[in-house]
């Protein structure tokens, strides 16, 4: 179900909280190095009238291409993961917070999102419209993950799936299945429609299907499994929803 107003973990106390869950050290050092390295050879190729440094220049741009790190730390950077009394929240949820304050404090309303941004929004579900949930570390699954990803959400006029937020360097995950009737998705632009943002006006072309098996990456993958088994044993979560951790 989309709704023009997610909520971002406000019901109550966070059991489990993890901000930028989707930022690592390999995803800062890749996302950080290469396009430095790049910078600094291009500037001072002319500084010193070496020639040469062009070439460092070459290579440091097309590692940074190739890893796609840069634009993942972009693209990922707001993403959080919240287990609170009312259910399970993904996403940008103190960005969407600030974002709507921020359009409050000003008196406009926020123009409304292109789908590949959608690792700055807020997918929230209720406990009891969670099907499945888990925490996978396995990289055989990890890699599946990832592929699901890539071949619809990143295809050039491929279909984009609303809630799987996959992430460059992604060692860990939680993966939730969900009632799509039930779970809140972010409002963002369908296909045919458009919408006036600060850069101009956008449209999208692509066909956007609300996804019912949500991920998004985690840094602390014991941690988080053990606040799912506190959630089970108190009653919030079906026992029977849970799998168990590896």
């Amino acid at each position: 179900m989309t709704t023009e107003h997610p909520h971002p973990a406000e019901g109550g106390v966070d059991r489990y909280r993890e901000d930028r869950s989707a930022i690592n050290l390999p995803l800062l050092f890749h996302g950080l190095f290469w396009p430095a390295g790049f910078v600094f050879f291009v500037l001072a190729a002319p500084l010193t009238g070496t020639v040469a440094l062009f070439v460092p220049a070459f290579l440091f741009g097309m590692v940074a291409l190739l890893t796609f790190a840069p634009f993942g730390l972009l693209l990922c950077w707001s993403t959080d993961i919240r287990l609170t009394a009312d259910g399970v929240v993904i996403g940008g949820i103190r960005r969407t917070a600030h974002r709507k304050a921020r359009a409050a404090s000003t008196g406009t309303d926020p123009w409304v999102p292109y789908p590949t941004t959608q690792r700055r929004l807020v997918f929230s579900c209720p406990w009891d419209a969670v099907q499945r949930i888990e925490v996978v570390t396995e990289r055989t699954e990890l890699k599946r993950l990832r592929s699901e990803a890539l071949d619809v959400g990143f295809r050039a006029g491929g279909a984009i799936r609303l809630g799987r937020l996959w992430a460059p360097f992604m060692r860990a995950a939680l993966v939730v299945n969900v009632d799509v009737d039930r779970a809140e998705f972010p409002r963002v632009l369908r296909q045919g429609e458009a919408t006036q943002t600060p850069l101009g006006r956008r449209s999208n072309q692509r066909l956007v299907i609300e996804s019912p098996v949500w991920f998004a990456p985690t840094r602390h993958p014991e941690k988080l499994a053990a606040a799912l088994r506190s959630a089970s044993g108190s009653g919030l979560l079906k026992s029977s929803a849970l799998a168990e951790y590896q």
